[in-house]
């Protein structure tokens, strides 16, 4: 295999890795707190989800941290850590 095939598909599998936590990461919100989350305030870089969002709907997803981030493990099998 060539070194830049090796290259791409690495990178598509860290993407598809992102998306997947991101999408499960407005799942898991939207059925623990309720709230609509936009996957564009959602940013993920390795085992950290960042999410930018107004500081009531931020201060609600830091009240319910442990029990999103455990759904999170659950359903992806990697622990994330939320900002």
């Amino acid at each position: 295999m060539n070194p830049f095939s090796s290259f791409v598909e690495k990178y598509k599998t860290i993407l598809s890795s992102h998306y997947f936590i991101k999408k499960t990461t407005i799942q898991v919100i939207e059925e623990e707190v309720g709230v609509s989350v936009p996957s564009s305030s959602i940013k993920v870089k390795e085992d950290v989800v960042v999410i930018q969002t107004n500081p009531f709907i931020k201060n609600e997803l830091l009240f319910h941290q442990k029990s999103i981030v455990s759904r999170i493990k659950e359903k992806t099998g990697r622990s994330v850590t939320i900002y």
